[in-house]
């Protein structure tokens, strides 16, 4: 993933990098136009003014368009300036007439159309409403665009992540709506209604239920909990070839953040038989858990209390290894004497038990009496000094082949599982496993969601939701926060020397200096490009200066072959404002005027004269 500094070329159609993240659209045609009616030579829409302005379209740009999205950020004071030409954005070249226009709307966007070079040339004309409400309109619709590809991204990821796991259990299941479309099926639930080769989805359930639906229909659309359907009773289905099949149907509200609800259905044959019944229960009981997305420790200790319920004088485990070095355990029922001595005096490796084997190896462990086990002697007299005389585990492989963790089931009695016993270690490893993978998917879409794909750090959202609990915390105890903005001087050095990739590079090493001299409880964050956010409660307003401080000569000591600096903005709650909009936007004003005053210092935003207070670094 790039850093978003721009790749300059001096004229023609812009193809940087930086429209990477939009949609496929041309609004070249609407601004040839608009420049024809402004008799404009070029014409440039910028969105996100503030602090990280990135381009929507440009046609005909004589002048390179890094300096002129650079001179664009802070689009307000560029409008207060009344900027008319190129050079006062720091434009190189023969300074352009200049017109910028602000697009009304939701998103922060600018129009910049560019006239003649010549010596005492005027800005173009500004625009007719035709043109310039066509410009608008399309810059607007691309963004709605961008943000609809995004959110059906996302929930594409979802429907496949709930895609797989229902077809990796063996109970037929469908989610559906109120109104009895099937929405998902897994494979257990068309080979039960005989359509192995086909598609049931967007097919109505009333198709499968012989005689009248209305009752079955009714309880599927009823709120309450109390329903045929949540108690699971008996219902008739008819499969393909119109054979009836009884069947138990459960009922499970699925979790929505937004949308209408759904439902998931869980069509179990009536089988007497103990063994596959229990097997049927403990995956639906588990599957609800997943589904509504219940703590992985909860759904983990679920299972271990299925095992402990199905094999009589036992104690159940879960163990799953982490990044970390050390592991997760659950066992709810487990012995706190015999937790901690496990915890503290058995490793992870594989020879050092039976568990941490089953995982090294992928395969299942079985001891059946710790008194004569010779291949973890010292672990055999451990469990057999806390009354444990036979230890099965199952590891927990992922659909990838992947080794998750392991299910150990501890028995006050001797002996090996017979093949029922087998059997159910094997599907509760598996569901298991199952609850680890979507709990890690899900972790994974949350980090997607909140951090920065280069650095890792905070991206603008999670920086949003940080500082408003800061502001909350600090209306509550009265103490100052600060929102340093900060942004690297000499950056685009970097990348037109040494590429992108070594910018890329820079950045991360930054920001684990800048990250290193924090407090635990401040919040770094990277807006995009070259500019990052701090953000750290005070004990008094004069404390951030030393923050400032710290952090550039942090910037110093990143490994560089170019000169670099860090420009620095601060603006102070609740003096420079009570949210976060206003409090960014003026750290941005000061971190501009400390690059007027020379740059790789801080300055700190003044109320009274719209300047800042700034001071240079030691150097």
């Amino acid at each position: 993933m790039g850093n978003g500094a721009p790749k300059t070329q001096a004229g023609g159609r812009w193809t940087g990098a930086i429209t990477r993240d939009l949609p496929s659209a041309d609004l070249t045609p609407v601004l040839d136009w608009l420049c024809a009616d402004t008799a404009a030579d070029a014409g440039v829409i910028v969105h996100g003014t503030d602090s990280a302005p990135r381009l929507l379209g440009a046609t005909r740009t004589p002048v390179p368009l890094e300096p002129l999205l650079a001179g664009l950020a802070g689009g307000a004071s560029v409008q207060q300036r009344h900027v008319t030409t190129t050079a006062e954005l720091g434009c190189p070249g023969p300074p352009r007439a200049l017109r910028v226009i602000p697009l009304p709307g939701d998103e922060p966007l600018l129009l910049c159309l560019l006239g003649s070079s010549a010596p005492g040339a005027t800005p173009p004309a500004y625009p007719g409403p035709a043109p310039l409400g066509a410009v608008r309109n399309q810059a607007h619709a691309l963004l709605r665009a961008r943000d609809e590809a995004r959110l059906q991204t996302g929930q594409t990821a979802r429907a496949e992540l709930l895609q797989e796991t229902l077809d990796g259990l063996d109970e037929p299941l469908c989610t559906c709506d109120r109104q009895g479309r099937i929405l998902a099926a897994n494979e257990a639930l068309k080979q039960l209604l005989g359509h192995g080769d086909g598609n049931l989805v967007g097919r109505g359930l009333q198709r499968f239920l012989g005689g009248d639906t209305t009752a079955f229909m009714e309880h599927l659309r009823h709120p309450g909990e109390t329903t045929p359907l949540a108690s699971g009773d008996a219902w008739q289905l008819y499969d393909d070839s119109g054979q009836p099949v009884e069947v138990t149907v459960r009922r499970t509200r699925l979790r929505r953040d937004h949308g209408p609800d759904r439902v998931l259905l869980r069509w179990t044959p009536v089988i007497q038989e103990h063994g596959r019944s229990f097997l049927r229960d403990a995956r639906a009981t588990i599957l609800e858990r997943v589904a509504r997305r219940e703590p992985v420790t909860a759904t983990l200790g679920a299972i271990c209390e299925l095992a402990e319920g199905h094999f009589p004088e036992t104690i159940a485990a879960i163990s799953i290894p982490r990044p970390e070095g050390d592991r997760l355990v659950v066992a709810p029922d487990m012995p706190e004497h015999f937790r901690r001595a496990l915890e503290e005096h058995h490793g992870f490796d594989a020879d050092e038990s039976l568990c941490a084997t089953a995982i090294h190896t992928g395969e299942r462990q079985v001891c059946t009496d710790t008194r004569t086990e010779d291949r973890w002697p010292d672990y055999g007299w451990f469990a057999v000094a806390h009354g444990i005389h036979a230890i099965w585990s199952e590891p927990l492989r992922g659909r990838d082949g992947a080794m998750l963790g392991a299910l150990t089931v501890f028995r006050h009695r001797p002996g090996a599982p017979d093949a029922r016993e087998i059997e159910a270690l094997k599907h509760l490893a598996e569901l298991g496993a199952v609850a680890v993978t979507h709990a890690r998917f899900l972790e994974q879409l949350e980090a997607q969601a909140f951090h920065d794909g280069l650095t890792g750090l905070p991206n603008r959202r999670l920086l949003s939701d940080r500082l408003a609990h800061q502001i909350a915390m600090a209306q509550r105890t009265r103490r100052p926060i600060a929102v340093f903005l900060l942004d690297v001087d000499g950056f685009k050095n970097v990348n037109d020397e040494l590429g992108h990739e070594e910018g890329d590079a820079f950045l991360c090493r930054l920001g684990e200096r800048l990250a290193g001299v924090l407090r635990p409880g401040d919040t770094l964050a990277r807006l995009g490009g070259d500019e990052f956010v701090v953000v750290a409660p005070l004990g008094r307003p004069a404390d951030a200066p030393a923050v400032a401080d710290k952090l550039i000569s942090a910037t110093e000591t990143v490994e560089c072959p170019c000169p670099v600096g860090l420009s620095i903005g601060i603006s102070l709650f609740p003096d420079h404002g009570e949210s976060e909009r206003p409090l960014l936007h003026r750290a941005d004003r000061a971190m501009y005027q400390a690059k007027q005053q020379g740059k790789n210092r801080w300055a700190i935003y003044g109320t009274s004269s719209d300047l800042a207070a700034s001071q240079p670094t030691d150097e």
